[in-house]
C-alpha cells in the first residue's frame, strides 16, 4: 500500500500526534490539531511532506494532480457545495 499523499484534518486526526509535524509539516499539523480541539477551522486537507520532498526532488507527478482533486472532491462534499460552479 502507498502511503498517501493528502489527508483531510479531520481524517489527520488519527495520526499519531508526535507524527504529524514530520507527516503533514508544522503548519499541516497544527491546523489538524485545531481542528481536534473544535476550534473554528474550515475544513481542508494538506498535502503531506513525502509529496512535497518528491516534487522538489523529482519535479510535479501526476499522482499529486489525483491527490488536489481527491481533496477537492473531500471539500465540496464536506460544504454542500461546488467549487467553481457558478454563482
Amino acid at each position: 500500500m502507498s502511503t498517501p499523499l493528502h489527508y483531510s484534518f479531520s481524517d489527520a486526526a488519527a495520526i499519531d500526534a508526535d507524527e504529524r509535524s514530520s507527516v503533514l509539516g508544522g503548519k499541516g499539523a497544527a491546523l489538524v490539531r485545531m481542528t481536534s480541539l473544535g476550534l473554528p477551522v474550515p475544513p481542508g486537507f494538506v498535502l503531506t511532506t513525502d509529496a512535497c520532498n518528491r516534487v522538489s526532488a523529482h519535479g510535479w507527478f501526476s499522482e499529486l494532480d489525483d491527490a488536489i482533486a481527491a481533496g477537492l472532491a473531500g471539500l465540496e462534499e464536506t460544504a454542500g457545495r461546488s467549487l467553481g460552479g457558478g454563482a
